[in-house]
């Protein structure tokens, strides 16, 4: 193990330190920090590090909300105050904009709810379980909930879990849940070369989708639509 101080945050949100001359990254660490660090990765410019212990903890450290936060990708600033992560945004996008020769002020219009303001969340599948990779890997790990995604979507998810798990479709790669307006959509993204849906599984998935609107409107007025692609989507593919 090697003790590193904390002086800075990277555009990817790591902390950044010096460990015998050369830039250490370190993810989840916040400037001030005094860590204990393992190495994961050496190269001739910098050293790579997961932080194994917080020796001296920033005065700006907060438990995240998230219980996948150590080891899901998604989420880079969790763990301290909220006007600290903008504060350290806005000092990353300045000097990521002074490289290019932008010198000038930035605005910052943050999101008015820290946690259920994403409106579009990709979900892994593994086997028949829905989850997320770890960051920087494809190591899969199974969530129950995402405390970023909006409310909608946590309500759509925990069917769609279920859902998934007792129904063992083959070859299915994602689940996207996108709400726009006072719509719930729903895609269920199967691998290309995934053999053509039988019949009988395509209607189970139709028919599914019916009865989840119909709960959907019953309990939150709340409209869903659901789609079906087996080719790689994009944005403007799942609106449609």
């Amino acid at each position: 193990m090697d003790i590193v101080d904390i002086f800075d945050v990277s555009y990817e949100g790591a902390g950044v330190g010096k460990l015998d001359g050369q830039i250490v990254f370190v993810p989840k660490t916040l400037p001030g920090e005094r860590v204990e660090v393992e190495i994961e990765k050496r190269t001739s410019k910098f050293l790579t590090a997961v932080a194994k212990n917080i020796i001296v903890p920033s005065p700006q450290r907060i438990k995240p909300a998230c219980p996948h936060f150590d080891v899901c990708g998604g989420c880079d600033f969790q763990h301290c105050k909220e006007e600290y992560e903008r504060a350290l945004k806005r000092q990353i996008l300045q000097k990521e904009l002074k490289k290019v020769g932008f010198d000038g002020d930035v605005q910052f219009h943050p999101s008015n709810n820290r946690l259920h303001y994403r409106n579009k969340i990709k979900f892994e599948v593994c086997g028949d379980k829905l989850g997320y990779f770890k960051a920087k890997s494809h190591n899969f790990f199974e969530v129950d909930q995402c405390p970023i995604a909006d409310e909608k979507i946590s309500a759509a998810f925990l069917k769609i879990k279920e859902f998934v798990a007792e129904n063992h479709f083959e070859s299915l790669k994602n689940v996207y849940i996108k709400i726009v307006d006072e719509t719930t959509y729903v895609c269920f993204l199967f691998e290309k070369n995934a053999p053509k849906m039988q019949k009988n599984v395509k209607f189970c998935v139709i028919l599914w989708c019916f009865l989840l609107l119909e709960m959907f409107w019953k309990t939150t007025k709340q409209k869903l639509f659901a789609l079906l692609e087996r080719q790689k989507m994009t944005s403007g593919r799942f609106l449609r």
